[in-house]
């Protein structure tokens, strides 16, 4: 990949999107609907070499529908994408399978963006073949 990487994305609401890169997480990028698709760095100053990345929306949609349009590597280049997974589990649900209001203060919190965890589960790095 390279030693930076962004992402193109188009938003129709503040949407948050948890990142993670190699297996740690980095800030969460919070988006205020631009109605056109923006460029959006993700990391800088990354170690030359391969990297796993993961992106997590984690606003409900409600708050806005997300467009992915790729990613955009710096001082290197995309490859391709390994084997898929043979099983995969996905888990459907509402605010609380999202994890809604786990950063509130309290049982009684409103409703707000910024109150969903940037700790949603995502799936593990798997190791290239």
């Amino acid at each position: 990949m390279g030693t930076g990487l962004d992402v193109l994305l188009t938003t129709t609401g503040d949407d948050r999107f948890g990142v993670t890169i190699d297996g740690k997480a980095f800030p969460s990028l919070t988006l205020s609907g631009a109605a056109k698709t923006t460029r959006y760095t993700l990391a800088s100053n990354l170690a030359a070499g391969e990297h796993d990345v993961t992106i997590v929306k984690l606003t409900e949609h409600m708050v806005g529908t997300a467009q992915f349009s790729g990613f955009v590597p710096a001082g290197g280049k995309l490859l391709a994408t390994r084997a898929p997974v043979r099983r995969r589990l996905e888990f459907i649900g509402d605010s609380i399978t999202a994890g809604y209001g786990d950063q509130g203060v309290g049982p009684n919190c409103h409703f707000a963006p910024r109150r969903r965890t940037q700790r949603s589960p995502t799936p593990p790095s798997r190791p290239r073949p």
